[in-house]
């Protein structure tokens, strides 16, 4: 497997004409040419999980998305905003962040969510065949715009896990259904950078731009996480190298992210940890590191029998949540792809959750706007973790 050069970059802050120049600079000393985007039709990925504020770290920062869209658009690119938020529509979403009044004033145009594309990779190693927003069918280029945070359920978020939100809507919490633990998942999303890589028929490029300026630790990926100023901007071409990167810039455990580990076999990138070139102007350690989110010694989202179903309640970690900060909005209700969360009742003030029902996926405190969903440990988690 050919070595894979990602670009770290120190950038403190969103200040317009700087970040633009840094993510171009970026781009430059990672090898990849913005000028070969001319005349192309290339799609933006943003991540835009949710309507969240940009200093809550859980969106991709507007700052960041405008000055990566002028620079493809400088270049002679022509751009479309390709996401899928989770619950709430992607006009929506955007005009929450502050997206929509940047893709206007620029012209960027926005996928239809509605139009929907089946695809199959054979060569996938088991899901082989997945849905897309139809718009991807139509690009040249894809300029992935991920935000470094930790996660829940696969401990980091990145580069390889931001195209998940290329599958539309709901379908996502689908997925964490068919495919509720740690390592299901994280080979799901493999075999989805698969498909993406080699199974579209128009074959787009690959272009990963990080923001790691501002990054997320803790209860991530949604409102439950910290912000943290790491201070970076990460670019490459390999996606499995950016989030290996962005792992060692953050100071996690790259052992634990299951994207990269099985991903060095997988074909899709960088095959060792040692075909990793890292170049740029980032001081290793500059940011400090991100703290993880809590995790259990069993691996999240099982499917246990029912009649261990008790001892799974003792033993794992479980969404709670939490009267006060709630509003009984129900997204959490929406997302959960377990039908495990039901309306309050009598003179509680928060939503019901069938633990028994629930697959720990964690989808519930991705969304919820207010970080009104805690996780409790199990009664008797302490035996685990000694």
């Amino acid at each position: 497997m050919a070595k894979a050069v990602v670009s770290i970059t120190a950038c403190p802050d969103y200040a317009p004409g700087a970040l633009k120049e840094r993510i171009a600079s970026a781009a430059e000393i990672a090898g990849i040419d913005l000028a070969s985007l001319r005349g192309l039709r290339v799609a933006l990925k943003p991540n835009l999980l949710t309507s969240a504020k940009a200093a809550r770290g859980v969106v991709t920062d507007p700052e960041f998305f405008r000055a990566a869209a002028e620079l493809v658009l400088d270049f002679g690119g022509r751009c479309v905003v390709v996401e899928s938020p989770s619950i709430q529509s992607l006009e929506s979403v955007m005009r929450r962040t502050g997206y929509l009044d940047i893709a206007r004033r620029l012209g960027i145009d926005l996928a239809d969510e509605g139009e929907v594309a089946s695809v199959r990779y054979d060569g996938a190693a088991r899901y082989r065949s997945v849905e897309v927003m139809k718009r991807l069918l139509e690009v040249d280029a894809v300029v992935n715009l991920p935000k470094c945070k930790t996660h829940g359920l696969t401990y980091f978020t990145g580069a390889v896990k931001n195209l998940f939100g290329l599958m539309p809507g709901k379908r996502k919490a689908g997925m964490h259904l068919k495919a509720p633990g740690a390592r299901d998942f994280s080979e799901f999303l493999l075999d989805f950078y698969a498909t993406l890589l080699k199974g579209l028929p128009n074959r787009p490029r690959f272009i990963h731009l990080m923001d790691a300026i501002v990054a997320m630790e803790g209860e991530g990926p949604g409102p439950s996480g910290t912000p943290k100023q790491l201070g970076a901007v990460i670019a490459g071409a390999d996606a499995l190298a950016v989030d290996l990167a962005a792992v060692r810039t953050a100071g996690l455990d790259e052992n634990k992210v299951l994207t990269i580990t099985l991903g060095y076999r997988s074909g899709l990138g960088i095959g060792a940890p040692g075909d990793l070139s890292i170049v740029g102007d980032f001081v290793p350690g500059a940011g400090g590191a991100l703290r993880p989110a809590r995790s259990s010694i069993l691996d999240r989202g099982v499917r246990w029998p029912a009649a261990l179903r008790t001892l799974k309640n003792l033993l794992v970690e479980k969404p709670e949540p939490v009267e006060g900060p709630c509003t009984l909005c129900y997204r959490c209700r929406e997302i959960c792809p377990a039908g495990a969360i039901s309306e309050s009742a009598g003179s509680a003030k928060v939503p019901r959750y069938d633990y028994g029902a629930c697959i720990r996926c964690f989808c519930c405190t991705e969304v919820c706007p207010e970080a009104a969903i805690r996780k409790k440990r199990g009664a008797l988690q302490w035996i685990l973790n000694r």
